[in-house]
């Protein structure tokens, strides 16, 4: 019983999804994303493997432009630092600035390191 009131919760909230992000099959493919995928959608509070990748990146684009100082410590923590980092990274690279890495700021940011350093590239970007 408590098995199918979870699952009209969660169709209740999927049918929700679906509609906020334009339908079916963008749902779809949300939802088919692996879990490795997650990487584009970090901000304040987040922790982790992910977290480190984006403050090595932001490190490397700091040290190659001499900007956004001061480079980040790379504690896996998206703490007010690596808000900053990542506004200023925005900033300079005409994306919209809200601090968040989210998918426009991650491509940006692969778009970068694809020119700048291929192997970072191979190692971060999916």
């Amino acid at each position: 019983m408590q098995f199918l009131r979870r699952r009209r919760v969660l169709s209740g909230y999927i049918a929700r999804v679906a509609a906020v992000i334009g339908g079916a099959l963008a749902l779809t493919v949300w939802l088919a994303l692996p879990a490795s995928a997650a990487i584009g959608n970090l901000g304040p509070g987040s922790s982790g493997s992910q977290v480190k990748i984006w403050q090595q990146d932001l490190n490397f684009f700091i040290g190659t432009e001499n900007t956004c100082h001061p480079t980040l410590t790379v504690d896996g923590q998206y703490g007010t630092a690596t808000t900053n980092a990542t506004k200023c990274f925005q900033s300079l690279r005409g994306d919209s600035v809200d601090g968040i890495e989210g998918p426009m700021t991650r491509s940006s940011m692969c778009g970068y390191l694809k020119v700048r350093s291929p192997a970072l590239y191979q190692e971060t970007c999916p």
